[in-house]
């Protein structure tokens, strides 16, 4: 009885003594865990949120608007004000990796993945930042934080510039309907971001008036306004941008928000119904009377002039703008656009030599952001080769003319140039010396009280001279602004040379008895013989004067040339065809019999077609046949073909096929020049409309689109009715539809593709059910196999619900298939990856941006099966 007492009583203690240790245990874990969540949360990942705070108000701070465009939604500052952070982001990366690796499953890992994203973004390493919002999107899906993720890829992909996947993640947060109303605020203003970089303005103010409740700030209040008053000015909607202008100001902003939106607001007195330019004249003519505005003259002074120019009082204009540019000094931007209107101004009333002067000032000042930046360049460009030929008919003229001059007549008129030069250089060194006795001067005050110049340095020299230096300085930056350090800087504009193809091909070939290129005036006995009893000091003005038959000679060419290239420009640049007529024909009765004589037969049948003078082109057609009957100009004119098999025809056929080979695989700089070689020395061939076509499709290429597209628009021009201007024709209208895809309706349940097969192509799978990371490595991994030298890239994105891997980019069409049949042929590659739903296809460029804007892929299918599989 006691042993089964004693037995039982064992049995309770051992019982009791289980529970209790399995109750501590579990205690244990229980209070681990909190620890954890404590310590990640407070010890590191709070720290780390601060760090990221403090980097965005530096952001913040120093961030600079650009008024001259719709100002940035979120002050963050540009990629180069980012490196300023880094040391914080890489702090923050840090200790979110000790959340993620020391404390793998405590509650403030996936905002810790979040922190670290966000650190990515903001250091400009947007594709690992994408990289992790997209995983904390697939990994947490039924977390709240997948909601930020989604939005966080948004903001990246708006910073990648994708705008067309920006708008597909923004449709799939539309759709959303538990979307946290705490984010709400984020959402709006990325979401007018976006429509701000499309320049979908209606939209954006949408999007700017829902946020604006939610702004509690002061700070953020007037940024809202300001951005409001500039979008509704963009819909010509003047009394609601006067509205938010006017909110702006009642914020009390900082000065520079408060004078630009008064500037909008005068920009409004004279656009809202019942007002006048008298009205804005008077309001910005009040806000010159004030002190405080000093530095914003230039833009008051560039108001003041559109509403002269409005007006019609182009005098008026043009002397305010010139006020501007003049006021100038720190706002480079405001000094570009004030040249640029006058230059605008100019070159409309056809002075071109005013205006190649005010382009070359614009070109020195103005961003390469500017929206027109690329046709500012080239306009410049154009009339500095326009000025340059005229100047050199002009001087090569004057300078035969001093030659037939009487020798008596000559050295005296010599002899007053020289003394008027003398005399003006010595009236500048009496200036000189003024003003150095009046530094010496003050010089010898300064010794008195102990202070001496430095030793070796006088003070006679503009360079050992401070106040002279400063006051130069001074003068030269109010009146030219804060110019790089560089040659010729008044010539041409040096702040980025663009790479326009000036080839040699309209140049004529050198004459046999006088190259005017290598001609040394050193060398030519006559010549020199001519001024062998000037003296030393006036033989400058003697050594360009073409005394001798060879210098004659070498004029007449600089003319020729001249006049050639200046029709030209006005030909084929400047679409002038009046004044490039004149040139042609002057150039065909002064140098009859020139190289260029059939080439300019040539382009005067193309400038009398273009101006409808049928009679013209009949007599020019007539004389190009009757003196150049086997030209290659009359052939195009003509439309004869000439079968060439020998001589000089069968150089030009090797060149064109050495070109196309060049070509065909892919070196394309080779084929160029081959062409410009070809050009040289057979200009006009029988071929010649092949090889600019073929010299078209290498520029599209390597050069910009707007190069490749005015290259066959002067296909067409140049070779009506041939196979190439028919190609070049359907091409241009090809490209004119693709561009008009802003137009379509994206809600119309059809929208339309384009068949472009010899353009870039993507390759495409759209797939359910399997994460993209295993799809992206699984493909990176074929690729390294298989077409490492092809640099494809893999981006995975989304398309409506589904995910969608794209493959880029290949060549053309035929490219593209070669690696979907790869696929189609392997359907064990998809078995191994666990892919049960998906669809192989490829797509040109122009048509993906169409489907992410679709986001409907059946719509494609369709189209992909017409033109591609049947």
């Amino acid at each position: 009885m006691n042993y089964k007492i004693n037995k039982f009583l064992l049995l309770i203690v051992f019982s009791i003594w289980q529970f209790t240790a399995g109750a501590q245990v579990k205690k244990e874990g229980k209070f681990k865990k909190v620890w954890h969540n404590m310590v990640a949360h407070y010890n590191i990942y709070f720290n780390g949120e601060q760090k990221l705070l403090d980097a965005l108000e530096t952001l913040e701070e120093g961030h600079k608007d650009d008024f001259g465009k719709v100002i940035e939604v979120f002050p963050e500052g540009d990629e180069a004000a980012s490196k300023g952070i880094f040391p914080k982001m890489d702090e923050i990366q840090v200790k979110t990796s000790k959340v993620i690796q020391k404390y793998p499953k405590c509650k403030w890992v996936d905002n810790s993945w979040m922190l670290m994203g966000k650190s990515y973004f903001y250091k400009y390493d947007l594709f690992a930042a994408l990289e992790v919002f997209q995983f904390v999107y697939g990994e947490y899906p039924r977390n709240e934080i997948r909601f930020e993720a989604q939005l966080w890829v948004l903001k990246t992909y708006i910073r990648q510039n994708k705008l067309n996947d920006a708008e597909s993640i923004l449709g799939l947060i539309n759709q959303e309907i538990k979307f946290p109303k705490k984010l709400q605020k984020t959402l709006l203003l990325t979401a007018a971001n976006l429509y701000i970089k499309e320049k979908k303005y209606k939209q954006a103010s949408e999007m700017m008036v829902k946020v604006l409740p939610l702004m509690k700030k002061r700070n953020e209040k007037y940024r809202v306004h300001f951005i409001l008053g500039q979008l509704y000015f963009l819909q010509s909607n003047y009394k609601k941008s006067y509205y938010h202008y006017e909110k702006t100001v009642k914020l009390n902003p900082p000065y520079d928000y408060a004078f630009q939106a008064n500037l909008g607001m005068s920009r409004m007195l004279i656009l809202l119904p019942g007002s006048t330019a008298k009205s804005s004249r008077k309001y910005l003519k009040r806000m010159l009377n004030d002190d405080k505005n000093i530095d914003f003259f230039d833009e008051i002074f560039y108001e003041l002039a559109n509403l002269e120019k409005g007006d019609g009082n182009l005098p008026g204009a043009i002397q305010y703008y010139r006020m501007s540019a003049w006021s100038s000094t720190k706002n480079t931007n405001q000094k570009a656009n004030s040249y640029l209107a006058l230059a605008n101004i100019f070159f409309e009333a056809k002075n071109y030599s005013l205006a190649q002067t005010y382009f070359d000032s614009t070109a020195a000042f103005i961003s390469e952001e500017h929206v027109n930046y690329d046709q500012i360049i080239a306009r410049q460009n154009v009339l500095s080769d326009l000025i340059m030929g005229i100047v050199t008919i002009e001087t090569q003229d004057s300078l035969l003319l001093l030659s037939k001059m009487d020798k008596s007549d000559l050295d005296r008129m010599i002899e007053r140039k020289a003394q008027k030069e003398r005399d003006a250089e010595e009236q500048k060194k009496r200036k000189e010396d003024n003003a150095n006795n009046i530094q010496g001067t003050s010089n010898q005050s300064i010794n008195k009280q102990g202070q001496s110049p430095p030793t070796g340095m006088g003070n006679d020299w503009y360079f050992y001279n401070p106040t002279s230096l400063s006051r130069g300085f001074t003068d030269f930056t109010r009146k030219w602004g804060n110019r790089k350090l560089t040659d010729n800087w008044r010539i041409a504009a040096k702040s980025k040379e663009i790479e326009i193809e000036k080839t040699k091909e309209d140049e004529p070939e050198k004459k046999e008895k006088v190259d005017q290129v290598s001609y040394d005036p050193s060398k030519d006995q006559e010549q020199q013989n001519a001024i062998k009893d000037v003296s030393k000091d006036l033989q400058k003005y003697y050594t360009n004067i073409p005394f001798s038959d060879q210098a004659k000679v070498v004029a007449h060419l600089k003319i020729e040339k001249a006049i050639f290239q200046t029709a030209k420009v006005y030909h084929e640049s400047l679409k002038e065809y009046e004044m490039a007529i004149s040139y042609y024909e002057s150039l065909l009765s002064k140098y009859p019999g020139s190289d260029l004589e059939a080439e300019t037969y040539f382009n005067l049948i193309k400038c009398y077609d273009q101006i409808g003078n049928k009679v013209m082109v009949a007599k020019y057609s007539k004389i190009l046949n009757e003196k150049y009957p086997k030209s290659s100009f009359n052939m195009v004119i003509n439309n004869k073909d000439v079968l060439e098999n020998k001589g000089e025809g069968k150089e030009i056929l090797e060149a064109y096929n050495s070109m196309y080979v060049a070509f065909k695989a892919g070196n394309y700089q080779e084929a160029k020049q081959i062409k410009i070689h070809c050009d040289k020395k057979h200009a006009g061939n029988s071929l010649q409309a092949k090889f600019d076509y073929l010299y078209a499709l290498c520029v599209a290429k390597t050069d910009s689109l707007s190069r490749y597209l005015d290259l066959l628009r002067n296909i067409k021009e140049t070779y009506p009715g041939t196979l190439v201007a028919n190609t070049s024709d359907n091409t241009l209208e090809y490209f004119n539809k693709r561009d008009n895809k802003n137009k379509i309706s994206f809600d119309s349940a059809a929208p339309k593709y384009f068949f472009a097969p010899e353009t870039n192509h993507y390759y495409l799978l759209i797939f359910e059910g399997v994460n993209s990371d295993k799809v992206k490595i699984a493909y990176s991994d074929y690729n390294e196999r298989l077409y490492k030298n092809k640099n494809l890239q893999i981006v995975a994105t989304l398309l409506g619900e589904s995910q969608m891997l794209v493959v880029k980019s290949f060549t053309n069409k035929k490219d593209a298939e070669l690696y979907y049949v790869e696929f189609i042929k392997n359907g064990s590659f998809f078995d191994e990856l666990g892919l049960k739903k998906y669809d192989n296809l490829y797509i040109s460029e122009a048509n993906f941006k169409v489907l992410l804007a679709d986001k409907k892929q059946d719509n494609y299918f369709e189209f992909f099966t017409t033109n591609y599989i049947e």
